[in-house]
């Protein structure tokens, strides 16, 4: 089995995972030493059912009428995609593609029916970003890179490093150039220092990251012991250099694959058995993702004297108020994300959870199967979200393959999406899908007011055009 890096950017309708879907797709196959193995592009249909942003579309300058015209169906794309990800010894990398993209892809893949997780896991195949990576070579290996500043403040955007760097020629925000610039900053940090870059890759391997944490220095707090280390993370921000030292509170009791870290460098010493909360940050940090944690040690260390100072008080507080430090424990290792009642079925990834063997099979043979086969098959799936979901794709791509009381259940909901303004539907975290008449409004708003490029004024006014002909008889 040959392990390959795959390199990827994508160009979505709109930034929420659960109701938006990929416009372009871009990515470049690599060896482990970064040699050009193969590249793909893709175009995407837009699907009947998913409005897009206006501002997605004038960041990408991608025009609706040409995804219309040269694009692929969705429901093609993604399963290609989702068989690019597969492929055994796949390592999927980009650049802040964890924070965005991947949950993009997961959400995707569960809408249509396929595994959203065993990229990550299965057949050797794993998950990478650069974002992080860079962080950590701009803290301890800076020479590698030109850093560009934009308003007196260094800027980690793509674009940035791209043009301050030659990574690139082309658009930014176009797929393909964006994996070019992403590629070629990969090859930046290893040739600057390959040691660092295999340790970084190390964060990425749930064993390898579990032995790092168990590794890692303990303090004593009372009668009991805990990890202490130095988080990493581009979240933090450069006034901090993106550090700052915590403790580890232990695994999560119900989210498995989450440790919980709380932060010392907001002073809790002013805290009360009432209040001690409201002092508290802590991280859920997830196996194998940023942030990373090393060892507290002050040849890492990159911020200043003050935050050692709050580290050492808040140790001797905690130290002196054991029963604090429970409460802070129990709140964050018990606390479970409420269940939205309404969750649309697109939104309910979460809520569902890994599927059986017997639905895994039934997908992929429903992904097997021609348009009549889908039907019969539909009715066969144990768990009832799935079963919505298949009824779901099909009203999308096959809508004469549906029987007329489920043909009126999608019309009913296309009914929603074009033209209530009084209906939200809504995903798991109670934000709502975009609807037509509201988007077809702030279209207008920013045609009017905002002074736009003459190709982000065509995009504009050609999703316009296009929101305006939609009808329910798709």
């Amino acid at each position: 089995m040959m392990t390959t890096y795959l390199f990827y950017d994508l160009e979505t309708s709109g930034l929420n995972p659960c109701f938006d879907q990929v416009y372009q797709f871009a990515a470049i196959r690599t060896d482990l030493e970064l040699n050009n193995l193969e590249e793909i592009e893709i175009e995407v249909k837009p699907t009947c059912d998913i409005i897009p942003s206006p501002m997605a579309m004038v960041t990408h300058q991608v025009p609706i009428s040409k995804l219309l015209k040269e694009g692929v169906s969705e429901a093609l794309a993604i399963e290609k995609i989702h068989k690019l990800f597969n492929q055994p010894g796949t390592i999927s990398l980009g650049y802040n593609t964890l924070t965005f993209d991947d949950e993009f892809l997961r959400f995707n893949f569960y809408r249509h029916l396929l595994t959203p997780y065993t990229h990550q896991f299965k057949d050797n195949c794993c998950r990478m970003d650069l974002y992080p990576m860079l962080i950590f070579y701009y803290l301890y290996r800076p020479k590698c890179l030109n850093w560009p500043e934009i308003n007196a403040k260094i800027s980690f955007r793509l674009e940035h490093l791209s043009s301050h760097n030659q990574l690139a020629d082309g658009q930014a925000h176009h797929a393909m150039v964006d994996v070019r610039a992403t590629l070629a900053l990969a090859k930046l940090l290893k040739q600057a220092d390959a040691e660092i870059w295999n340790y970084l890759q190390g964060f990425f391997n749930k064993f390898t990251e579990q032995e790092r944490h168990a590794n890692l220095p303990e303090i004593k707090i009372s009668a009991n012991s805990y990890k202490i280390g130095l988080m990493i993370d581009p979240k933090l921000g450069s006034n901090i250099n993106f550090q700052a030292p915590l403790i580890n509170l232990g695994l999560h009791r119900h989210y498995k694959n989450q440790n919980c870290w709380l932060r010392l460098d907001r002073d809790l010493t002013q805290s009360t058995t009432e209040n001690i909360l409201e002092h508290t940050w802590v991280i859920n940090k997830k196996w194998c993702e940023a942030p990373f944690i090393l060892p507290l040690k002050p040849r890492f260390i990159r911020y200043d004297d003050q935050i050692n100072k709050i580290l050492e008080n808040n140790l001797k507080f905690l130290a002196a108020h054991p029963e604090l430090l429970k409460i802070i424990i129990e709140h964050y290792l018990e606390y479970k994300h409420p269940i939205q009642p309404n969750t649309d079925i697109d939104a309910m990834l979460y809520q569902m959870g890994f599927m059986n063997p017997q639905d895994e099979f039934l997908t992929k043979k429903f992904h097997e199967a021609t348009p009549t086969e889908k039907i019969k098959l539909k009715n066969n799936f144990t768990n009832h979200e799935l079963q919505g979901l298949a009824e779901r794709y099909l009203g999308r791509f096959y809508p004469d393959m549906l029987s007329q009381k489920e043909k009126l259940k999608f019309m009913d909901y296309l009914a929603i999406v074009y033209e209530r303004e009084d209906i939200q539907i809504t995903d798991y975290k109670c934000k709502p899908k975009a609807l037509r008449k509201a988007i077809l409004k702030e279209i207008a708003l920013l045609i009017q007011n905002e002074n736009f490029s003459d190709e982000q004024s065509y995009c504009l006014k050609d999703l316009q055009n296009y929101l305006e002909a939609l009808t329910i008889n798709h």
